[in-house]
């Protein structure tokens, strides 16, 4: 008898599945598995469901994390203080001495902060450093600076699942690849949960799985959706036009936000694209745009304040836009000044200067000094449609549909910064609606379709 399957997203959820019908589990620890606790108890052991009673305990009081009812989809979690809580399972290396995957299911509070949440040695690893950047060491002799590529998440809920063996170290982010590496395997000498080379974590974890193994993609897929499922952290695609077209590896819009009233900051903006890019403040808590309501065509928008109003992501090029990209921009600049409004800062980019031309670069190496030849990008207090193609062979920029010429290619071969919205080079300001890009040179008919998409949406030309 056949097995049915149910997509979540790109994840495949195999009905009735749990982590311990894989063999190798060696520690499962679930919140909801916690008993005898009231919302607020403090946490002296957490047990491991696997079986190996191999619990992680806290004996010090002040360090105990504490026990939250209802916290993600109707279950409870376990939340670290940011301080000095951990849970320690101490040396379990000798459960994988060769290879290990792992999964963690948590939140962090922390918007835009430096954090660790699990550590097995004193590798110098942070999950999140001060610069949004990542330095991964779990499961290696040493920590990879700038790794993964895009950083670790600095907003929940999220699940991150690591793959490390004597001939792969890859890296996860609710069920998509965001890094590999060369591998560099370490069972490590012990074993720190929400707090680790004093870095700590604050925030809830509601399930760590770890497995003796380097698991098959199929495997790890199948507790990726496993967990998505259960915690109702699936990135899966929303649906509508954008994502019927192939390629769809971002698209934030403004009308997707919610718990937000208007002039509320935005915290982070998060991706419908099924990739979990979503973009947040990363270390710049004081500089968030604003949430306003009904504004375009009864629908809202992100407001940048010109100053130093930001949104950044991690670096989304080797693995996300390898080799293509076409990008689409709903915006209104609201002032004369000069800006960059989705960037990379590596390009030195301005999609507006004071001398009243563009000098574009979003996907580009080096950028176009008076690009395009029409003038700016965009018009002050003029709702606008931007779209930008990428390819080897070709860049090309469209204003509201209209092609404002070909030029040379240059794609860069590498990406090395955070990609911003709203103050790259030159902070932008004004309103931003939907930005989507795409990892191909969308031909004219899918570009045509996005843009048509758009249009009936914004009322823009």
């Amino acid at each position: 008898m056949s097995i049915p399957w149910i997509g979540i997203g790109n994840m495949v959820v195999t009905p009735g599945f749990t982590p311990d019908q894989l063999s190798g589990l060696q520690v499962w620890l679930k919140a909801d598995a916690i008993t005898g606790k009231n919302d607020g108890d403090a946490i002296s052991q957490w047990d491991d469901s696997s079986g190996g009673a191999h619990h992680f305990t806290q004996g010090t009081g002040a360090n105990q994390p504490l026990y939250k009812a209802a916290q993600q989809n109707g279950l409870p979690s376990v939340r670290f203080d940011g301080s000095n809580d951990v849970l320690q399972g101490g040396n379990l290396s000798a459960l994988w001495p060769s290879a290990a995957t792992f999964f963690v299911a948590y939140k962090n509070d922390q918007t835009g902060s430096s954090y660790n949440l699990f550590g097995i040695s004193g590798v110098d690893q942070w999950w999140l450093y001060d610069d949004g950047t990542s330095y991964m060491g779990l499961f290696r002799t040493g920590r990879i600076n700038n790794f993964p590529d895009e950083g670790m998440p600095s907003y929940g809920p999220r699940q991150t699942c690591i793959v490390s063996s004597a001939s792969r170290y890859d890296y996860y982010n609710d069920g998509h690849m965001s890094g590999t590496s060369t591998a560099s395997y370490s069972a490590g000498d012990r074993t720190d949960l929400g707090l680790a080379e004093s870095r700590a974590m604050k925030g809830d974890v509601y399930e760590v799985i770890i497995y003796n193994s380097a698991l098959s993609d199929t495997d790890r897929n199948r507790v990726e959706a496993y967990l998505a499922t259960k915690w109702g952290i699936s990135r899966a695609a929303s649906s509508g036009t954008p994502t019927s077209i192939s390629g769809c590896r971002l698209w934030l819009r403004a009308d997707a936000i919610t718990g937000l009233s208007d002039t509320n900051p935005v915290e982070c903006w998060k991706d419908e694209s099924g990739y979990a890019h979503d973009f947040d403040m990363r270390r710049t808590t004081s500089v968030t745009p604003l949430y306003r309501t009904n504004l375009y065509n009864g629908l809202p928008a992100v407001r940048f304040d010109g100053g130093n109003d930001t949104l950044r992501y991690g670096n989304m090029g080797a693995m996300d836009f390898p080799s293509a990209a076409t990008l689409f921009v709903v915006f209104k600049p609201n002032s004369d000044n000069d800006y960059s409004m989705f960037s990379n800062t590596a390009t030195n980019d301005h999609w507006q200067w004071i001398d009243g031309n563009s000098y574009l670069g979003t996907f580009r190496l080096p950028r176009i000094d008076g690009y395009p030849t029409s003038g700016n990008f965009g018009t002050t207090n003029t709702l606008m449609l931007g779209t930008i193609k990428s390819s080897a062979s070709t860049y090309v920029a469209y204003k509201n549909g209209t092609s404002a010429g070909a030029q040379a290619a240059s794609y860069p071969s590498s990406w090395t910064t955070l990609w911003q919205i709203g103050n790259g080079i030159s902070g932008f300001n004004g309103d931003v609606m939907e930005i989507i890009a795409y990892n191909t040179a969308l031909n004219d008919t899918d570009r045509g379709t996005i843009e048509s998409y758009l249009n009936a949406k914004w009322v823009i030309f």
